[in-house]
């Protein structure tokens, strides 16, 4: 049951998330109203039966240990590949039709996979997310992590605006950091 406040997004439109706003009954049917915002202030609404919506909970889930292995073993070849074209510099330069193909087939999906598994199994005590609308934390390729709340927010000395955050990670703990004051940056968190 959706509730005032919680957070959920339409069946077979997973994107964008809504608040409920609040409820009315119609013909014997409980419906929720919600919007999200988005640029420039502006928002947009939904109003559809319970039954046609799905709460959001922010658990992400994992590949399976089998799965993990086989994608590890992929992303350490490439990299180590990757690793041999590396300049003084540290970069590495390279064309991807030169690359072999099994380092093409790396992809952004496959890493992130890698990513959330470790999360998963390290619960590390430092992470490195990025902040999302409305009050997401969520990993590099925008896999929801948890949420936010804002504890304090000020200007530095150069005019630039700050915000201290609480973050509840589920699966992995409470955590803090210090961030931008819009959202899509990124944010160090350390355990609480």
């Amino acid at each position: 049951m959706i509730k005032i406040g919680d957070q959920f997004h339409a069946k077979d439109r997973p994107q964008p998330v809504y608040v409920a706003e609040h409820e009315h009954h119609f013909r014997g049917q409980r419906w929720i109203a919600g919007s999200y915002q988005y640029a420039a202030n502006q928002r947009v609404g939904i109003d559809l039966p319970e039954d046609e919506l799905t709460r959001v909970d922010f658990t992400f889930e994992v590949v399976g240990q089998q799965l993990y292995a086989e994608y590890r073993a992929k992303l350490d070849r490439a990299n180590a590949w990757v690793d041999t074209q590396r300049g003084r510099n540290g970069w590495a330069s390279y064309r991807p039709e030169s690359a072999p193909d099994y380092v093409n087939a790396v992809s952004n999906d496959l890493r992130s996979h890698v990513e959330l598994f470790e999360l998963a199994r390290d619960k590390p005590a430092r992470v490195v997310a990025y902040t999302a609308a409305p009050n997401l934390v969520v990993n590099w390729l925008g896999v929801k992590l948890g949420t936010y709340r804002v504890r304090s927010a000020w200007r530095d000395r150069h005019g630039n605006g700050r915000r201290c955050v609480v973050c509840d990670l589920p699966g992995l703990g409470r955590y803090r950091g210090l961030t931008a004051r819009e959202d899509g940056w990124f944010i160090r968190l350390s355990r609480l």
